[in-house]
């Protein structure tokens, strides 16, 4: 049996499940969620919720007698873990921790009994059950009704646009602050004069947990709506908004990410920061256009 560890926001729940599913399918074995994380969060911390029910994934949630047995809470359980630590690459442990946020290729080495605990921002990690993780990050139910009338109004465009500006944690979490960088108004002004130039009538949808910020500061020469019911606490209706549209503009943020990847158009273009993680990663999928 394979347990993956969820935790964070619900772009980072999708890298963590996209992984544990190939894993489960190239390995022919269980696999289970942990979803700890959600019930230990301290109040000081941003609140995150659990999202991944709300698509058709393949949902088994590992009890805390399944994540016990990887811990070190017994003897025998330490002992082994100890010994793995002297004489196995990290890779076949019972415990794999992500060495980076780049792709590592020796993750898909695991043994078919074990816990995995990292972020796996890469498409390289699931690339080859891409059509299959489409099926399972289909979106359940029905859309409330105002979600719903600004989904008819994007369906109604020829082409629509998704801008997807990131601020609120961006600005204020110090973690964040340290390994990412800042999306400049310059980015976004470049990005959308771009698909202007290679489409027809784009209309830009204007996305951002700031509101009022962005209704201020950003402004361009093309029709756009800024929607207004944008709420970070309900992460699917916003990814079900993003990803209806045929272009977008990114943030360097995994929840834009995946709004772009399930983008279905067959002409898509994507444009992403240049400029993703301070230490030069950047996650952008090979045929999105970085600037």
């Amino acid at each position: 049996m394979l347990i993956i560890k969820i935790h964070y926001g619900l772009g980072n729940q999708m890298f963590q499940y996209a992984l544990g599913r190939r894993l489960s399918i190239e390995k022919k074995t269980e696999f289970k969620l942990d979803v700890s994380f959600f019930s230990k969060q301290r109040p000081e911390e941003s609140q995150r919720e659990y999202s991944l029910s709300g698509f058709f994934i393949q949902e088994q949630i590992a009890s805390r007698k399944e994540i016990l047995e990887f811990e070190s809470r017994t003897l025998l359980s330490r002992f082994k873990n100890f010994f793995e630590r002297l004489f196995l690459p990290y890779y076949l442990r019972s415990i794999v921790f992500e060495k980076g946020p780049v792709y590592d290729a020796k993750v898909l080495r695991t043994r078919n009994h074990c816990y995995l605990n990292g972020y796996w921002q890469q498409e390289k990690y699931f690339k080859p059950i891409e059509k299959l993780l489409r099926q399972d990050f289909t979106f359940r139910g029905e859309t409330d009704e105002i979600n719903d009338g600004v989904l008819s109004t994007i369906k109604s465009k020829e082409t629509p646009v998704a801008i997807h500006i990131r601020r609120g944690d961006y600005l204020s979490d110090s973690m964040i602050l340290s390994v990412l960088h800042q999306c400049t108004m310059d980015y976004y002004l470049r990005a959308t004069n771009y698909i202007a130039s290679c489409t027809r009538n784009p209309f830009f949808f204007i996305f951002s947990d700031d509101y009022e910020w962005v209704k201020e500061n950003f402004k361009i020469n093309h029709p756009s709506q800024f929607i207004t019911n944008y709420n970070s606490e309900k992460p699917l209706e916003d990814l079900r908004l993003m990803s209806a549209c045929s272009h977008f503009v990114i943030a360097n943020s995994s929840f834009s990410w995946w709004a772009a990847w399930l983008g279905q158009a067959k002409d898509k273009i994507v444009v992403a920061p240049e400029k993703w993680y301070k230490n030069g990663l950047n996650i952008a999928c090979e045929e999105w256009v970085r600037m």
